[in-house]
């Protein structure tokens, strides 16, 4: 699209990981992100023409908080919560970015050399984005087609459930040969209906996929 597109970011954390007791494990964290980005896009190919300039500027600080239970030598429970973004792309609109609460929740089990999970999760999109391309372009209420920038799609819940199987066929010789096993399933919902695009509250989001192994 003749256009030249940069960024600065600066991504700072502290963890804090904190064992209760011989069962018990907790871990909190506090992220912070800032993103300043720019866009100049062109009239002509030589680039001497300015057609637009676009700025984009974001900072969030977000938080996290997981736990780890031991109920056995076999046995784990776990759960967490966490708050995390994706910013838009460079845009005349301004896009905001996309926020959401994440939460998980599941078992693993460990014995000798087998290793299994299973975990919950549900995430809850304060306004979920789309990424707008040639290749995927986004769907407007029009029935235009955009394929720079991003669209918000409004707010937005994906839940499902990771199952995860690995065992090792020969733990103990001079070699190994684990084999994993791993299917998730996805159930996402729109939950209201936002301007700029081709879908509506119920809908399903686009571009994930219901069963993955």
């Amino acid at each position: 699209n003749n256009r030249i597109e940069e960024s600065e970011a600066i991504s700072l954390y502290i963890m804090d990981h904190i064992e209760v007791n011989e069962k018990l494990d907790i871990t909190a964290a506090v992220r912070y992100e800032d993103i300043e980005t720019e866009q100049v896009r062109y009239d002509d190919l030589n680039r001497s023409i300015v057609d637009k300039s676009i700025e984009n500027s974001i900072s969030e600080t977000l938080l996290a908080l997981g736990a780890t239970y031991q109920l056995n030598d076999q046995w784990t429970l776990l759960a967490s919560v966490h708050e995390g973004f994706a910013p838009a792309s460079p845009d005349l609109e301004r896009k905001k970015p996309e926020e959401s609460t994440n939460y998980e929740a599941g078992l693993r089990f460990t014995q000798d050399d087998l290793y299994m999970e299973a975990i919950y999760f549900f995430s809850d999109y304060d306004n979920a984005v789309q990424y707008c391309t040639q290749s995927a372009p986004c769907e407007l209420d029009d029935g235009a087609e955009k394929d720079t920038g991003s669209i918000s799609l409004g707010e937005a819940e994906t839940k499902g459930l990771e199952f995860l199987l690995n065992y090792n066929f020969a733990n103990g010789a001079d070699y190994s040969i684990p084999v994993t096993f791993t299917y998730t399933y996805t159930d996402t919902e729109e939950t209201s209906t936002s301007d700029g695009k081709g879908i509506v509250d119920g809908d399903s989001l686009p571009y994930i996929p219901e069963s993955q192994l």
